[in-house]
């Protein structure tokens, strides 16, 4: 009779550890399938079906709600180029952002805040910048260029926001200026490639 219940809990035991594991399974699938869907969200976003550069959105915390935020970094960047984000600087991305469509009290606005109150790490600004890079290089070069001469052109306002002496001109830090001729140079070089 001790075999019968011994073979009993063993086959209990084995039925449980496979419903577990179904579960498992199938909760892994659901989230790979909700990552796919959440991908092709992006790609139509910020323009590319390239997967590696979706995954590496993802990787960097982007979603539906914040890819619209890539374009925004650089301009991040250089706002933070001499260790703070001025009041003016700050101003000019949140009205940037505002036309891209980032509405108040969204998760997108909650994070471009974010990046203009605590400093990005550098890995936030090098991959991000990078893959911007990578889809402008697929893109026409007209295309491409048209997107990237905004895209300085934005830096620079953004960098002539905090002005020179006590902000009283549009001076251009040298911090900035090399930040700015770094952004164009990734871009430059992902185009090239």
């Amino acid at each position: 009779m001790a075999n019968i219940d011994d073979s009993s809990k063993t086959k209990l035991e084995e039925d449980r550890y496979f419903a577990e594991r179904d579960r498992e399974i199938l909760e892994q699938h659901k989230q790979a399938e909700s990552l796919r869907v959440e991908r092709a969200t992006i790609a139509d976003i910020v323009g590319t079906n390239d997967e590696s550069i979706l995954v590496e959105l993802q990787d960097l915390g982007f979603n539906p709600e914040t890819a619209k935020l890539l374009a925004l970094l650089p301009l991040v960047q250089v706002a933070w180029a001499e260790g703070h984000v001025t009041d003016r600087e700050r101003e000019i991305i949140l009205d940037l952002a505002r036309s891209r469509g980032v509405e108040p009290e969204s998760e997108a606005h909650a994070r471009i805040v974010a990046w203009i109150t605590v400093r990005p790490r550098d890995e936030m600004f090098v991959r991000g910048i990078g893959i911007i890079g990578r889809i402008l290089a697929a893109r026409p070069e007209h295309a491409s260029s048209v997107v990237m001469q905004d895209l300085i052109q934005q830096c620079t306002r953004v960098a002539a926001a905090s002005g020179g002496f006590l902000g009283l001109t549009d001076k251009v830090s040298s911090a900035e200026e090399a930040i700015i001729a770094r952004i164009a140079s990734v871009l430059d070089k992902a185009k090239a490639e």
